[in-house]
């Protein structure tokens, strides 16, 4: 104060030159060593070799996410997008709809929730051969993605991830066979189920805006709404609790159903439990 009384404090431009150097300098500090490209890895998981004609088989989308970053699922999130896929087919063969595995909770600075997936994403989809494919030949699975992944800042990426397979008269294993059908066995256990229907289990009221689950025996619960859901109030504090049962708060939009995953875990079980919950599944509300 005395300084700048005197006249001897920096001159305005001095300043705002000052401040614009910090920014940098922070900026410069929060960016990433790695482009968006190097922080996320994927590759496409078989477990066979070869296949036959007309056969369906399971794979997965694995993703491979720098340790302290994260990519998004597709839910209702404060920040961020999930990954796309666009595919690239032998003729006549198809891929169904992707299989997401629950998320994670998120919460940064600022009350940002968000839904994520940390370290490795594996997503699970069907692949089928077509019915008339040539025998004898090897054929290319590809998969063309982008993402978003996030630390303290966010930067965008983009990968490709291949899968050769032979056609034949039977199926045979890949190398990996045992690793993969392994992943993809825990990957299963996270992908929603349908929902209890028996209300000894699985309880949903509604009353007005509010909406109450309820799983009996949980020692705890969390609920994921998913990305055309109707709108959630207060999900940064009401949709995660110790204990059997979630007090949600709907939004004004009554035009959408809601919709989302509840996860449990139930005393005595190693894995948390994923169902699938909504209107129109069978629960009334």
């Amino acid at each position: 104060m005395v300084a700048s009384l005197l006249g001897v404090g920096p001159r305005p431009d001095v300043a705002v030159g000052r401040m614009f150097l910090e920014a940098r300098d922070t900026a410069a500090a929060r960016a990433p060593s790695k482009s968006g490209d190097e922080l996320v890895r994927p590759a496409l998981l078989c477990a066979a070799a070869q296949v036959t004609p007309g056969q369906e088989l399971e794979i997965g989308i694995d993703l491979g996410i720098e340790p302290g970053w994260h990519i998004y699922w597709p839910g209702i999130n404060d920040s961020g997008f999930p990954p796309s896929i666009e595919w690239s087919l032998p003729e006549g063969w198809t891929v169904s709809a992707v299989r997401w595995p629950a998320p994670a909770r998120h919460v940064s600075a600022g009350d940002i929730l968000d839904h994520v997936y940390e370290g490795r994403a594996t997503l699970l989809a069907t692949l089928r051969v077509a019915a008339d494919a040539p025998k004898g030949g090897t054929v290319t699975v590809g998969a063309a993605l982008k993402w978003l992944v996030c630390k303290d800042a966010c930067v965008p990426g983009k990968g490709a991830a291949r899968l050769q397979l032979r056609v034949g008269e039977q199926e045979l294993p890949a190398l990996d066979e045992r690793d993969v059908r392994r992943r993809l066995a825990e990957v299963a256990r996270r992908v929603p189920a349908p929902a209890p229907t028996d209300e000894s289990r699985l309880r949903v009221e509604r009353a007005g805006r509010t909406l109450r689950l309820r799983f009996q025996g949980a020692t705890q619960v969390a609920f994921y709404p998913v990305e055309d859901s109707r709108e959630f109030v207060g999900l940064l504090r009401s949709a995660a609790a110790i204990g059997q049962a979630l007090e949600l708060t709907l939004g004004d939009d009554e035009t959408k159903p809601w919709r989302g995953v509840l996860e449990v875990w139930l005393e005595g079980e190693e894995f948390s439990r994923v169902y699938a919950v909504g209107q129109g599944d069978g629960l009334g509300q």
